[in-house]
């Protein structure tokens, strides 16, 4: 997720996206560079904080196409 070229996709989906697929897709990409900071990684809750945010991301991606 740290790749350029993954940045760039990033970048495109911002400019694509409705206001709530970008905003959940910051949070996501603020979790994980956040993640070695808090040590989260570490964490038994990181899994599931994780899937939480990427579920909310995916969600937020189908409500925006229908």
């Amino acid at each position: 997720m740290l790749t350029l070229d993954y940045r760039k996709l990033g970048f495109k989906l911002s400019l694509m996206g409705s206001d709530s697929v970008v905003k959940s897709y910051n949070n996501l990409k603020q979790y994980f560079y956040n993640m070695e900071e808090n040590k989260s990684a570490k964490s038994e809750s990181f899994l599931k904080e994780m899937f939480e945010l990427l579920g909310t991301f995916l969600l937020e991606i189908k409500k925006s196409y229908r």
